[in-house]
């Protein structure tokens, strides 16, 4: 039998068996079905997780996925991340509001700033462009630029 897999139980009801400790996925292309197999993770979690990487545009980093709520403690240790992952760009200049608010790293008032700058002062050079304003204070430029484009 394949680990991760589905296997029904006495009453017909499917289980994924889970992986042994020391089994690691890509975390950027395992399925539902494979993240069930990983202690902790049920149909819930294997979603979320799913779906926080479509929101994102692919990982980066093994730790970007502590940045999924309610997962266990450790979960890293489970996932390798390629090292030439490159995920998915959104262009900060041609985006709409919706595509850029539905980033997990941009909030709905910095979407706003980046929307009202391009409106009154044409395209973005670079996040030095709204580095001064107060929603970007403190914002770590290094995790958004893997994400984002100017061109």
């Amino acid at each position: 039998n394949e680990r991760g897999k589905e296997r029904p139980d006495s009453f017909g009801r499917k289980y994924p068996e889970k992986f042994p400790v020391g089994t690691v996925l890509n975390l950027n292309t395992a399925d539902t079905t494979q993240l069930k197999g990983i202690p902790g993770i049920g149909s819930y979690y294997a979603g979320k997780i799913c779906r926080y990487r479509e929101r994102l545009g692919g990982f980066v980093r093994v730790e970007q996925i502590k940045e999924v709520e309610g997962l266990p403690e450790g979960i890293e240790a489970w996932f390798e991340v390629a090292a030439d992952a490159r995920p998915r760009q959104i262009n900060v200049n041609t985006a709409d509001f919706q595509t850029l608010v539905r980033h997990p790293y941009l909030s709905y008032e910095q979407v706003k700033v980046i929307t009202a700058h391009r409106q009154k002062s044409g395209k973005l050079q670079g996040w030095e462009d709204v580095r001064l304003h107060e929603l970007f204070q403190g914002m770590d430029f290094d995790r958004l630029e893997p994400y984002f484009s100017f061109r």
